[in-house]
């Protein structure tokens, strides 16, 4: 993730160009259909209640910043 930094355009985070908007959304779909995993993960941690907050806290976090990086580069 962190070899895609000197490809960082700033132009591409300032301007708005709504016709690329969709473009994102293979990589949205791929990242957070990770959380039909939750049912499982809930299944595993079971005796562990105190994991299964920061459990999915961090899943998610980890899916937010791979879309912030493919969005970005």
């Amino acid at each position: 993730m962190f070899a895609g930094i000197p490809y960082i355009q700033a132009e591409n985070l300032l301007q708005h160009n709504f016709s690329n908007a969709i473009e994102p959304y293979g990589i949205v779909i791929f990242t957070f259909f990770g959380f039909s995993a939750f049912p499982l993960v809930v299944k595993i941690l079971d005796d562990d209640k105190r994991y299964l907050k920061s459990t999915i806290i961090t899943g998610t976090l980890i899916c937010t910043l791979f879309f912030i990086a493919f969005t970005i580069v």
